[in-house]
């Protein structure tokens, strides 16, 4: 579960970043407290790789046989692609109160939700 909103960091604006709860603690008693990540995504290339194979002895010439050998896969290859990276800008903590029949994630993701807008991803 996480929270994708524009997010105000020192001044900049960080235009669909994602919030994540990283770690929650906390109990009935004295509410949820929890450490929150925000993250901007990148979009990294990764480049193509070639197959690289080898050939490797299966057996040793004799006198009557020549050698064996059999091709070995030491690389597969791999067609160009693109991923997205999540990359940590900031971490904070945000407190919730316990709410009866509640899980603690479930009321962290509504109080951030209603502090910083937002959509559940």
């Amino acid at each position: 579960m996480a929270i994708k909103t524009n997010y105000n960091f020192k001044g900049i604006s960080i235009p669909e970043a994602t919030i994540k709860v990283i770690r929650i603690f906390g109990s009935s008693k004295e509410g949820w407290n929890s450490l929150v990540g925000v993250y901007n995504t990148t979009v990294e290339t990764v480049e193509a790789v070639e197959e690289v194979t080898e050939q490797r002895l299966i057996s040793e010439a004799t006198e009557d046989t020549e050698a064996v050998y059999e091709t070995v896969i030491v690389t597969e290859a791999q067609e160009a692609t693109t991923k997205e990276v999540l990359n940590l800008i900031e971490e904070f903590n945000h407190q919730a109160g316990y709410k009866e029949d509640e899980r603690g994630y479930k009321s962290i993701y509504k109080s951030l939700t209603n502090k910083y807008g937002g959509t559940e991803i």
